[in-house]
């Protein structure tokens, strides 16, 4: 076992770190595919301003983007290009809707794991995969409330580069 790992792609080095920094600070896309189980979910679409905030919009999903993140990814990626929002599966946070209006993600799949259980959620074309107690009582067609804490998110440019390393 080393202390330090690389990661190539095609034949070309493309990050050198500790496996936890290379785990939470991926450089690109590929990297953040690669590293983790279950792996990263990543949603394709773009950064807009909505009632003052910047949000990230991938079909019908419109997510905010906390203040002091749209602050960094504004001034990373001014042109606000096509992008992908990645997150890992413990930084989604997965409740049963409350009943109030519909949040449009439902349980598509429930992998229970022993300590743990994955969910994956969808809606629309969007689908993110989280980790949740086996307790949860999450099961396939629930609608849910999904909220994705800022220091869980990644933001890849339309190259695979991260915007925010």
């Amino acid at each position: 076992m080393g202390d330090r790992v690389g990661v190539m792609e095609r034949g070309r080095l493309v990050q050198v770190g500790t496996p936890l920094e290379v785990y939470r600070r991926p450089r690109n896309r590929f990297v953040a595919g690669f590293v983790g189980t279950p792996p990263m979910s990543f949603l394709e679409g773009g950064l807009e301003e909505a009632g003052g905030e910047l949000c990230f919009r991938a079909g019908g999903v419109l997510l905010p983007l906390p203040p002091a993140l749209g602050a960094r990814v504004r001034r990373a990626d001014p042109e606000r290009e096509p992008c992908t929002l990645g997150v890992r599966p413990e930084a989604v946070e997965i409740a049963r809707s409350n009943g109030g209006p519909p949040p449009g993600w439902r349980v598509d799949v429930v992998e229970h794991l022993g300590a743990d259980s994955i969910v994956g959620v969808r809606c629309g074309e969007s689908f993110l995969r989280g980790r949740v107690r086996p307790d949860s009582g999450l099961a396939v067609e629930h609608a849910v409330e999904v909220r994705l804490p800022a220091e869980g998110l990644h933001l890849f440019d339309r190259h695979g580069d991260a915007l925010l390393a």
